[in-house]
């Protein structure tokens, strides 16, 4: 996740924040924890509810991981590298 971030930092979101690294940092890891529980909340959800996803399991995985990206990219350019 340290790279992830240093990467957006560099690339993606270049002079985008006000925040100091080590804080900045913090609220990524943050924001992407919440992603990474969406993920597997949603993905288990999905698998106990019907019986065709705890068969395929790669379309709940596949939608799990998509919205928690969304959720991410979003949360990241919002919240973590926004605009000042």
């Amino acid at each position: 996740m340290t790279v992830s971030w240093y990467l957006n930092r560099r690339l993606t979101f270049v002079g985008q924040s006000s925040r100091s690294a080590s804080s900045e940092w913090l609220y990524y890891l943050t924001v992407n924890s919440v992603g990474a529980m969406i993920n597997y909340s949603l993905f288990i959800w999905l698998v106990m509810r019907n019986d065709y996803f705890a068969e395929y399991l790669m379309i709940p995985l596949a939608i799990a991981s998509g919205l928690a990206a969304v959720v991410n990219f979003l949360l990241t350019k919002f919240v973590i590298f926004r605009k000042t």
